[in-house]
């Protein structure tokens, strides 16, 4: 069992995406944007969610959204010309919407390049 837990409600910055990793993974990317502690500011998430949690958010996620997710914190350093890096991000285990989705079209899927691989 995992110590490293997290609940979050926000709302999706962005349409989420489905890419598949360099080694062929099927990867759920989309970002949150979560009520900060000031009344006029926001905290902003990149998450990811695989298999069927996903599919689920990007079939029924849209920009603007609100979604409740359950998941961890992860983060990886990663080196990008000669510079050491870290990011950090929420991977999604569980995830539910406050309505109904106004989007009824299948997700789209589209391979990762080189350009745009993950940092993990």
């Amino acid at each position: 069992m995992h110590n490293n837990k997290v609940f979050l409600k926000g709302n999706l910055v962005a349409d989420p995406e489905m890419k598949a990793t360099p080694s062929g993974i099927m990867v759920a990317t989309f970002r949150i944007a979560v009520k900060g502690f000031k009344k006029d500011r926001a905290d902003f998430f990149d998450c990811s969610a695989f298999g069927q949690t996903g599919d689920y958010i990007c079939k029924y996620g849209e920009k603007g959204r609100t979604i409740h997710l359950w998941g961890r914190i992860e983060i990886n350093d990663y080196e990008k010309d000669g510079v050491k890096k870290t990011y950090t991000r929420i991977v999604c285990e569980e995830a539910d919407f406050d309505s109904k989705p106004t989007k009824t079209s299948e997700p789209s899927f589209e391979a990762v390049s080189n350009d745009d691989a993950l940092p993990f």
